[in-house]
């Protein structure tokens, strides 16, 4: 699993990735990852948030805890037009129960 980590990393697919280094290097990244806390980027920034919050008498937190959401899943065709179509019945009823306004 550590391949497929670094080729997204580097923006390259695994055959790519294994193409291009030897058992050697790939075993150095290897190293590398263990030693900086694997290749996410979010990693060391929520090392230091929770060393902060830490220092400063949070408890129970995890470094986890300091991660960003992750993004939500790409919606289908279908899943967009059933929310606009939930929108637009909320809007369409909103504008019927609205009380007519007097322009004289």
């Amino acid at each position: 699993m550590f391949a497929f980590r670094l080729a997204a990393r580097l923006g390259m697919t695994v055959r790519e990735l294994l193409d291009r280094i030897d058992s050697a290097e790939l075993t150095e990244w290897m190293v590398y990852a263990r030693l900086t806390g694997d290749l996410d980027p979010h990693f060391g920034p929520a090392i230091v948030a929770h060393t902060v919050a830490a220092v400063h008498g949070v408890k129970s937190s995890r470094v986890s805890d300091y991660y960003p959401v992750p993004p939500r899943p790409p919606q289908s065709g279908v899943q967009i037009k059933a929310a606009f179509e939930i929108w637009l019945a909320g809007v369409s009823g909103r504008a019927r129960n609205r009380p007519a306004s007097d322009e004289s």
